[in-house]
């Protein structure tokens, strides 16, 4: 992957140098209360059209495996919030309206209170917005945060069932609970590239490997971080042949025509109806490319799906005990997070074939 990719926590450019390392920052904006607006609230405050961006601000809202305008317009006209406040200028630059929205961050709207925090805070008293102050090279002061880059494929943070890699038509800012995919420099690819590569990604491939390298919390929930994102090995998409592009293409398509018709793979029984028909398909045509044979595409599909279901069946149990403790009245003690057991250790430089063929089950 981190021959193509660079992966972040959205793709604001505050939170892409923080990701990088580049400044030294919290991996949030600080402060959605002031950032995060409904239509009626960018209008009220006469933001239109230069000082606000659509926003994508929740992965609950990547319900496909493409993220459209249509999609976006359905948010907004639900009436939450569907706008970024984005001011790249000097203060002293800026009309008085946004000066003014400026200044209600800076003395009447508040970040979350903290435990153990008497106060509320002020927005402009963040980590973030105090970091940003700290980097006049990138931002103009606190309410700057830089702006946002056009990415083509992203993932959430944190899923229930299996990973979802998206393909954007229509640029949004991203929640930092959505990771992005940055192109590197040096990397240019087209779409039938772009849909191929997101085929491999959603597929039983991606997917062990994903459950391997993530981090189960004790909802049962899977969440990966930039760092193992960028280790997931990929197929060599500048190798493939062209007939193999397109192939992997087409199933794409098929993917999100069929999640389409289901109304979203955000629910259990739509994800595995689409694991057991387009991704098995998409599996077998992997396994020929990479000449590993049906036998183990079945086999990593079944691992997968095992994997999911221990996690899912831990936080079930999890949750039984808690239940049944407060009914006894006694307190339960919280699970300890167990750390994966690898077997054999992946070289980074491991091609895939030779990844599939270590046993990677839990």
């Amino acid at each position: 992957m981190s021959t193509y990719f660079s992966a972040t926590y959205g793709n604001i450019m505050y939170l892409i140098l923080a990701s990088q390392g580049a400044i030294r920052g919290v991996r949030n904006i600080g402060g959605e209360s002031f950032f995060y607006l409904t239509e009626h609230e960018a209008k009220s405050r006469s933001l239109f059209p230069d000082y606000v961006y659509p926003l994508l601000p929740s992965s609950n809202y990547m319900r496909f495996y493409t993220f459209t305008k249509d999609d976006w317009e359905a948010i907004k006209n639900s009436g939450k919030e569907c706008y970024l406040f984005l001011a790249h200028k000097p203060r002293d630059q800026l009309p008085e309206n946004v000066k003014n929205y400026i200044a209600e961050g800076e003395t009447g709207i508040f970040l979350r209170k903290k435990k153990g925090e008497v106060e509320a805070k002020t927005v402009n008293r963040s980590q973030a917005s105090q970091a940003r102050k700290k980097h006049p090279k990138y931002f103009y002061g606190w309410y700057d945060i830089g702006g946002v880059i056009e990415v083509p494929i992203y993932i959430a943070y944190g899923v229930q069932y299996l990973v979802r890699f998206t393909r954007s038509y229509f640029n949004t800012a991203l929640d930092h609970r959505i990771l992005a995919l940055l192109p590197k420099e040096n990397v240019h690819l087209n779409e039938i590239e772009l849909k191929a590569i997101l085929a491999f990604l959603n597929s039983s491939f991606s997917q062990i490997q994903v459950e391997t390298r993530g981090r189960i919390t004790g909802g049962g929930m899977l969440e990966l971080d930039i760092k193992p994102l960028e280790e997931l090995l990929i197929l060599d998409i500048y190798k493939l042949k062209d007939d193999h592009k397109k192939r992997l293409a087409q199933l794409f398509d098929e993917l999100e025509i069929e999640a389409r018709r289901l109304g979203g793979q955000d629910v259990k029984e739509n994800t595995m109806r689409l694991y057991d028909s387009i991704i098995k398909k998409i599996n077998y045509t992997i396994a020929e490319i990479l000449d590993l044979g049906e036998l183990m595409a079945e086999g990593i599909r079944t691992m997968v799906k095992t994997m999911m279901e221990r996690r899912l069946a831990r936080a079930w149990e999890a949750r039984r005990e808690a239940i049944k403790g407060a009914e006894e009245e006694r307190k339960l003690e919280r699970p300890r997070k167990k750390r994966a057991k690898k077997e054999t250790k992946v070289n980074q430089e491991a091609s895939l074939k030779d990844y599939m063929s270590v046993d990677n089950n839990r």
